[in-house]
């Protein structure tokens, strides 16, 4: 008898040491520490044009081609998208050259958008006045030359004049050829699309006041469609 009640005591000690390790390891909270995320990447995206770029015609500031582009960007939170560049309405290569000189890249410029050559083309709406084909092939040379200088590990991608593709041909062809990367983004064929002009007279007061939309500069959807395009660059 003694030595049974002995084996059961040291079966109920064995039981309760079980019992309390089962029960410490339940009750043991299991914690993980996960670092944190790395910091967000500087990924300037730096722009050059014209009136388009400045985003004549677009209703809103969030309509322009650049607004969209980097609302898109951002949507990657692994990069600290900023927005830089130069562009003005009446811009021609010449123009661009010379804010280049003045406000270039940084070195750290992931995107290079550039969009020139409509006002040397159509010598500024006018007809007159339209910068000879060799003259803008050798400025827009030199403005590439100076940019990717500047930021050589840039993704350049190069917009074609919005104009009609045949009066634009010798133009797009120096855009095409000295576009870095091959990334010619031709526009040429939204131009001919009346879908992306107008309507004229919606007002436009952030470009300016008082200014309405005309049914030359590219509108609302075709700045959508001008950003989705540069971004199938940038994949």
């Amino acid at each position: 008898m003694q030595g049974r009640r002995g084996r059961n005591r040291r079966q109920s000690r064995l039981l309760r040491i079980v019992l309390t390790l089962a029960l410490g390891t339940v009750l043991l909270p299991l914690t993980t520490v996960s670092p944190p995320p790395p910091p967000p990447i500087p990924y300037p995206v730096y722009f050059l044009g014209d009136s388009i770029t400045a985003g004549r015609a677009a209703t809103l500031p969030r309509y322009t081609y650049r607004e969209r582009l980097v609302a898109d960007l951002r949507r990657d939170k692994r990069r600290n998208v900023m927005e830089m560049g130069r562009w003005g309405s009446g811009w021609r290569a010449a123009n661009t050259l010379g804010a280049v000189d003045a406000d270039p890249p940084s070195a750290n410029t992931a995107v290079i958008v550039v969009e020139i050559g409509t006002n040397d083309v159509s010598g500024n709406l006018s007809g007159t006045n339209v910068t000879n084909p060799a003259t803008f092939d050798a400025e827009y040379s030199q403005l590439i030359a100076e940019v990717q200088s500047a930021a050589p590990s840039a993704t350049f991608v190069c917009l074609s004049v919005w104009w009609p593709a045949q009066a634009a041909i010798a133009y797009n062809a120096t855009i095409a050829r000295d576009c870095p990367g091959g990334h010619y983004a031709d526009i040429t064929s939204m131009f001919a699309d009346s879908a992306f002009h107008g309507p004229a007279g919606v007002p436009e007061d952030w470009y300016f006041p008082h200014w309405t939309t005309d049914t030359f500069h590219p509108n609302n959807a075709a700045m959508a469609a001008i950003a989705q395009l540069i971004e199938t660059w940038l994949v």
